[in-house]
């Protein structure tokens, strides 16, 4: 009988660089796996890893086969990689003594 095709991966969203950890859980002893990633990057290990690096939506597909056949699992938008939230930090004006000020130049008291 051939494989029945069935994979998870964890994480399935996040910021990039996104590393997803994939798990093949096919069914029916499959015996070789070809992984696509949805970016063009490819695996034949049963259960890789990968580094998706640009923001984007990617369908992941896995074709799992064995001496009797094969079955493809795909699953489209499975991995959503977003850009990082960008953040700032303001200090404020310090003077030249080294005291907070709120606005103006710096004062040179010593």
């Amino acid at each position: 009988m051939p494989p029945t095709a069935d994979f998870s991966g964890n994480p399935t969203s996040g910021y990039a660089p996104l590393t997803v950890d994939f798990t093949d859980l096919s069914t029916g002893s499959p015996t070789s796996w070809d992984w696509s990633f949805g970016d063009t990057g490819t695996s034949t290990a049963q259960n890789p890893s990968h580094d998706y690096t640009a923001v984007g939506s990617y369908t992941v597909a896995l074709t799992a086969t064995n001496a009797e056949g094969s079955d493809t699992e795909t699953k489209p938008d499975y991995i959503t990689v977003s850009e990082q939230p960008q953040t700032s930090c303001h200090v404020g004006a310090i003077d030249l003594v080294g005291q907070y000020k709120k606005t103006g130049a710096p004062s040179g008291r010593g």
